[in-house]
């Protein structure tokens, strides 16, 4: 496989010092000594015209999902797993002439043994955000798929995105989507619903967890000790839009409540969600706010599995745009990405973190477009790599762009 180096001088923090204290985290700890990292620019089996790329990790082994547009109006649905330093065969999983391909609502994957599911858009009408969800089912480790099914029951021509998965038990799976099937007859009230696909790829129910929800930001699914934990982008009748949670325990979503109160009043959808990770018990949060028109990116942890959250840490570096992924290394650490402003364009940076004294290191990964073009980067770490990957405009067209490097070099 072919490599391409890419060398990055970054200040790292050996050990926290005395001095790292909670309040000194929250502005960003002093680091000391210099360390230089390899970030290696991956040959990935992805071509031209790819894009919203989507990572799950699975113990040693790293599968990425993509759509691939392969003839004028035609996309496709492609995996590959990487393992031990090779790319496995593309596995084209489905195509179709009429799907909604957006920057923000891309495609998910979740692996439960030998069951995974994912799933694509598929447009409902000619109206631009009129589209469902389908998904596809796989009970051999993805070597074969199911016919794609429509996720949830209702039938109207509305809005339908931004799921997340999770693994079930051993072989099940849990879905949370955006629903606009209040959206007609006066509501305007996009809906958090839910489902739960059994070991068949058959839905097995569906609920309602939030009757009004933000309109376009993404919400993500984890398990923990405690049950199935999601979180999204809530909205108030007066317009006030923070990260809500919620909890399913024996059947019964508890009540959404926010994870912090930032207050942030906005009259749009600011498309930037949060994301989940879990480690036993311990559960990690990050999300983007512009409350009082201070951009931040914050990060929030939980000892107990979701029921209650602690102070939130803000971790940029004071112009962030948001679109953040982490990762649970530990029960006390996270890896955590997100895109900040550098001059006209912006950068990809990467922060550890630990929970109790807050932002340990923090680096820049790459240079790249400020532009809704280049997505959502993806963060995953497999096999004592670090892996991200996002979309980049090229000369040639769009393409993902998809780095790596030791873990050991980040987290020793």
């Amino acid at each position: 496989m072919q490599v391409t180096t890419m060398r990055i001088n970054l200040k790292y923090m050996l050990k926290v010092t005395g001095c790292c204290i909670l309040a000194l985290a929250i502005q960003g700890c002093e680091m000391k000594g210099s360390k230089e990292v390899v970030w290696d620019v991956m040959d990935t089996p992805v071509l031209m015209r790819s894009e919203q790329p989507f990572l799950l990790a699975n113990n040693e082994e790293l599968a990425m999902l993509w759509t691939e547009e392969v003839a004028d109006a035609t996309v496709a649905l492609v995996m590959s797993s990487y393992k031990k330093g090779q790319w496995e065969d593309r596995n084209e999983l489905t195509r179709g002439e009429d799907w909604f391909v957006n920057w923000a609502d891309f495609p998910a994957l979740s692996k439960s043994g030998k069951n995974m599911i994912t799933h694509y858009l598929k447009k409902s009408d000619t109206a631009t955000f009129s589209y469902d969800i389908r998904f596809l089912h796989s009970s051999s480790n993805g070597d074969l798929w199911s016919q794609p099914v429509k996720m949830h029951s209702d039938t109207m021509k509305a809005e339908h995105g931004f799921v997340s998965f999770s693994p079930v038990g051993e072989d099940s799976f849990r879905a949370v989507w955006l629903d606009g099937r209040n959206m007609e007859g006066g509501h305007h009230a996009m809906q958090l619903r839910s489902a739960e696909i059994g070991a068949d790829g058959k839905i097995v129910t569906e609920e309602l967890v939030d009757e009004r929800t933000c309109d376009c930001c993404q919400t993500s699914l984890v398990q923990t000790n405690q049950g199935t934990l999601v979180a999204y982008r809530d909205r108030t009748d007066d317009e006030i839009r923070d990260i809500y949670v919620s909890l399913l325990r024996d059947g019964k979503w508890s009540e959404p409540k926010a994870v912090f109160n930032d207050g942030w009043k906005i009259n749009g959808c600011p498309v930037n969600g949060p994301k989940l990770s879990a480690f036993g018990r311990s559960v990690g949060l990050a999300w983007f706010t512009g409350a009082n028109d201070q951009p931040r990116v914050k990060v929030a942890f939980s000892d107990d599995g979701g029921l209650n959250f602690g102070d939130p840490v803000r971790v940029d570096e004071g112009k962030p745009l948001g679109r953040v992924d982490l990762f649970m290394l530990d029960e006390n650490t996270a890896l955590l990405s997100w895109m900040e402003l550098n001059g006209q364009d912006a950068e990809l940076r990467l922060a550890l973190i630990d929970k109790f004294s807050g932002k340990l290191t923090s680096m820049a990964v790459s240079e790249l477009s400020s532009a809704r073009s280049t997505g959502f980067p993806q963060l995953e770490v497999a096999g004592g790599e670090v892996f991200l990957a996002w979309n980049e405009e090229t000369t040639k067209g769009k393409r993902i762009k998809m780095v790596k490097t030791v873990l050991e070099h980040i987290y020793p």
